[in-house]
Parts: structure tokens; C-alpha cells; sequence
């Protein structure tokens, strides 16, 4: 009389399931670039074209990406898909899958997206629209506001202190004097920015 083991025998058959998974959970690597240069994200998030025509046996580069934001990268059509290495076009791969993909950079550097018909690297004749969107996760700038009097010339400042720009790369300030035409320090620094000088008796607003 033989005794089997179904215990022995189920654990045995996951030992030889468990490695043929991870072969197939691969990205892909083209050779051919489209278009030359690269694709800088739009900072404010609104979705920018790669390429109106990329084909299924290409990559593009975008960035310079920043360590730690995600990119939604898009190919348009029924069937897409997407692999993003990071650094160089055949560096790590940090996000694949069908279209749309999310990638989050690791470092700040240069992400490229190579477009492909499927998961086998499959290509098929005819081209395709391709994007990227910087995600945002609404973190707004971080700011403070002090007045400075300035006697000698009976007037103040503003002083406009920049410590975060938020989701963003740069900011504007933006203010008033008695509700008049708004005013704007464009690209202000990180740090500290004088404003003024104002009269006495003026009344001042940040939007």
C-alpha cells in the first residue's frame, strides 16, 4: 500500500509557477529614437505632446525629470504599451504595463519611454500620438509676509519670504495697492524678496 503526500506535492508544484512569473514581467528596449533632443514636462501639470507620430519600435527621452515626482506617460490607440528606464535608454527600468503608465523618478535625471504594440515588444506599422503629464499633488508654495517701515523715505516694504515653491519649480508674487492694477514679481527666488517701496497710508493685498 503507497500514501501520497498532497501537501508535498502542491508546495512543489508553487516552487516551479513562482520563477515563470517573473519572466514574463519584463519591460521593453528600442533603438531608435523619436524625437532627437528630449521633452520637458509642463510644470504646472498640463499634458504635453511627445510626439504626434511615434512608432512601436521607438523611445523619447523627458526631463529633466525631478527625484521623487511621478510622469503619466500616454500612446494613443486600442493597443499601447509602455516601458520607462531611467538615466539612459536602456537604464533601469522604473514602470511598464499598457498605456497609460506612471512612472515616479528615483533621481533627477532624464526618463525615457519606449513605445511598443504590446508586453512582447510587438511592433505594428502606423504611428501613434505620445504624452507626458507631471503629476501634481496640489502642495501650494510656502510663503510669509512682514512689513518693513522705512522712515527716512516715509514709505515701507514688503518683505516676501519664499521657504517652498510647493509642486511647483518657480513662483510669482503677485499683489495690490488701494485694489488698483495687480502687479507681478515674476520667477521670485527662494528666500527673500523686497517689494516696494510703498507710501504711507497705502493698502496692500497678496491675492
Amino acid at each position: 500500500m503507497q500514501l501520497h503526500n498532497p501537501l508535498k506535492r502542491f508546495a512543489f508544484c508553487l516552487l516551479l509557477i513562482a520563477p515563470l512569473h517573473g519572466l514574463f514581467a519584463q519591460g521593453c528596449t528600442n533603438s531608435i529614437k523619436n524625437p532627437n533632443g528630449f521633452t520637458t514636462p509642463d510644470t504646472l501639470g498640463n499634458v504635453k505632446v511627445i510626439s504626434n507620430c511615434s512608432y512601436t519600435n521607438e523611445y523619447s527621452a523627458v526631463g529633466p525629470s525631478i527625484a521623487g515626482r511621478s510622469y503619466r506617460f500616454t500612446l494613443s490607440g486600442s493597443s499601447a504599451y509602455i516601458t520607462v528606464h531611467e538615466g539612459t535608454s536602456d537604464g533601469p527600468i522604473i514602470a511598464y504595463g499598457p498605456s497609460p503608465v506612471t512612472a515616479t523618478a528615483t533621481v533627477s535625471d532624464f526618463l525615457f519611454a519606449h513605445w511598443t504594440w504590446d508586453s512582447e515588444c510587438t511592433f505594428v506599422v502606423g504611428c501613434k500620438t505620445s504624452k507626458v503629464k507631471l503629476l501634481l499633488d496640489c502642495t501650494p508654495p510656502a510663503a510669509t509676509v512682514t512689513v518693513e517701515d522705512s522712515c527716512s523715505i516715509n514709505a515701507f516694504f514688503l518683505s516676501v519670504n519664499i521657504s517652498d515653491y510647493g509642486d511647483g519649480t518657480g513662483s510669482d508674487i503677485i499683489h495690490t495697492v488701494d485694489n488698483g492694477t495687480p502687479d507681478t514679481l515674476f520667477a521670485a527666488p527662494l528666500g527673500v524678496s523686497l517689494i516696494g517701496p510703498f507710501p504711507l497710508g497705502n493698502r496692500w493685498m497678496l491675492p
